[in-house]
């Protein structure tokens, strides 16, 4: 898998699981893949993502701000030969901080590893099942109710509970012959036991069952010592900038 590949799984998973009552469409101007909500009322919109590959950031800044009259963010996808030092600096001399940097990372799953603990693991079933795992993190809403109980559904989320309590989570958001993890996450006084990487384990199992052939993911510190145990290689780090000063709305 290349990266503009990985990236358009990245886009469309991430665009999917960034809200359930107001989907985001994922599409491109010229060379830049945009993550933007669909037409709504003014006051209502959310910031757009734009997400910037082999382009300079002097260009990519340019047709950005000739689009975007809104709040936004800007993700710049470096390969593993490109100079991430270079492409920040540039970019705080074009008015832009650096929020994050997270290693981008595919598995091929003929090359996945599998684990398993004593917790069990189970992907979610039941609308009990999902309202238990999204109490476990953020709260929000984690998988729609036509999703649940349907074996090839775009979005799975599987769970590791005991005594009907969610202790972890993950999902997968599958777009064409590939698949994005949008969130795995271990409640802190359960991490080091070998959850995550057992529901990991799992959820890349049905994967590969279902006919995926790469998993892609971005990791966070814990997880960039986590993944490469289930198989996963950095092809590239995502940078994520935006503005110093808020854009002024077009008249």
């Amino acid at each position: 898998m290349d990266i503009v590949e990985a990236i358009e799984a990245f886009g469309h998973g991430y665009s999917t699981a960034r809200s359930f009552t107001h989907p985001s469409q994922f599409s491109k101007i010229g060379p830049i893949w945009v993550c933007q909500d669909a037409p709504r009322k003014a006051s209502a919109y959310r910031g757009s993502e734009y997400i910037v590959y082999g382009v300079e950031p002097e260009e990519a800044v340019d047709r950005i701000r000739r689009h975007s009259d809104r709040r936004y963010a800007i993700s710049v996808v470096s390969a593993p030969r490109d100079h991430p030092r270079a492409i920040r600096d540039e970019y705080r001399r074009l008015g832009y901080r650096l929020l994050r940097s997270e290693p981008f990372m595919v598995c091929p799953l003929r090359q996945a590893k599998r684990y398993e603990c004593q917790t069990p693991i189970r992907r979610v079933e039941t609308t009990e099942e999902a309202l238990a795992a999204a109490q476990c993190g953020s709260g929000r809403r984690l998988i729609l109710s036509e999703h649940i109980g349907v074996d090839d559904a775009p979005i799975r989320l599987y769970s590791a509970q005991c005594d009907g309590v969610s202790l972890a989570w993950a999902r997968s958001i599958r777009h064409g012959p590939n698949a994005y993890v949008a969130g795995c996450y271990v409640k802190p006084e359960h991490r080091g036991k070998g959850i995550g990487r057992s529901l990991m384990s799992k959820l890349l199992e049905d994967d590969e069952r279902l006919g995926v052939r790469t998993s892609v993911l971005l990791a966070s510190s814990a997880g960039a010592r986590l993944y490469p145990w289930l198989g996963y290689e950095q092809i590239g780090l995502l940078q994520l900038f935006t503005p110093i000063h808020a854009p002024k709305p077009k008249t």
